[in-house]
């Protein structure tokens, strides 16, 4: 996938409204709130770079992919679509990121 499409399909997930009533919601022992700001916070490092993570930042959204996963499980209607296509785009940053250069 382009980073142009990965870019559109951003745009179009953050102008959804977050599901009601998972403002606060702790699924797995993890607040969706943080969860979602930790993967976004790496999929706006992907589009701002022109599709490079750092290794670090590669590990991380890693570790976020897995909790999504967990957390999708437990969750229904909106809140599991919600979630699902913000898995969905992490993880084609993740499989499409490039290293980003050292200096």
């Amino acid at each position: 996938m382009d980073l142009k499409n990965i870019e559109q399909r951003w745009e179009e997930h953050e102008a959804k409204p977050f599901p009601v009533g998972h403002r606060t919601k702790v699924v797995a022992g993890q607040n969706l709130t943080l969860l979602h700001s930790e993967t976004a916070g790496y999929i706006l490092s992907y589009l701002q770079t022109n599709g490079s993570l750092g290794s670090r930042q590669r590990i991380a959204l890693e570790g976020c992919l897995s909790t999504l996963k967990t957390v999708k499980e437990e969750l229904e209607g909106e809140g599991k679509q919600y979630f699902q296509e913000l898995s969905s785009l992490a993880q084609e940053v993740f499989d499409s990121a490039h290293d980003q250069p050292t200096f």
